[in-house]
C-alpha cells in the first residue's frame, strides 16, 4: 500500500487542505483532505486512510456481518456528541486492520478506516 506522503501525492495529487490533529502523549498528526477521503500522517508516514462508505457499506450491521467470527472492539469517540449532531462510535476489526466510524443512534457508517501499522 501507499505509505509515504510522497507516494500519496504521486497517486492522488495535491490535497484540498491539510490540518494538524493532536494525538495522545503530545504527538501531532497531519490530516490531508481529498474529495472522498482523509489521510492521517505521522512524520510523513501514512497512519490511516479514512474513506467514505461505498454503496452497500453504509450500515454498521453490514460490517458486523462481514466481520462475523472475528473479535470486534467498539468504543465511543470522545467529544463526538459535542462536535457532531450524533454520538459517534468506532467498530474495530483489529485482525483485518479496519474499522468503521458510525452514528450510534442510526447505525449509519460515516467513515471506513484502513490502518497502516502502529502509533510509532
Amino acid at each position: 500500500g501507499v505509505t509515504s506522503l510522497t507516494e500519496v501525492r504521486q497517486q492522488l495529487g495535491s490535497e484540498r487542505s491539510a490540518r494538524s490533529l493532536p494525538l495522545e502523549r503530545g504527538q501531532v498528526a497531519r490530516v490531508l483532505e481529498y474529495p472522498h477521503c482523509r489521510i492521517q500522517l505521522n512524520r510523513d508516514r501514512v497512519r490511516a486512510l479514512f474513506c467514505r462508505p461505498q454503496n452497500g457499506e453504509t450500515s454498521v450491521q453490514t460490517w458486523r456481518h462481514r466481520w462475523q467470527g472475528t473479535h470486534l472492539q467498539e468504543r465511543r469517540l470522545a467529544g463526538s456528541a459535542e462536535r457532531h449532531a450524533e454520538e459517534q462510535f468506532e467498530l474495530r476489526n483489529p485482525e483485518g486492520g479496519q474499522s468503521v466510524i458510525f452514528e450510534k443512534k442510526t447505525g449509519k457508517v460515516i467513515w471506513v478506516v484502513l490502518s497502516q501499522g502502529s502509533h510509532s
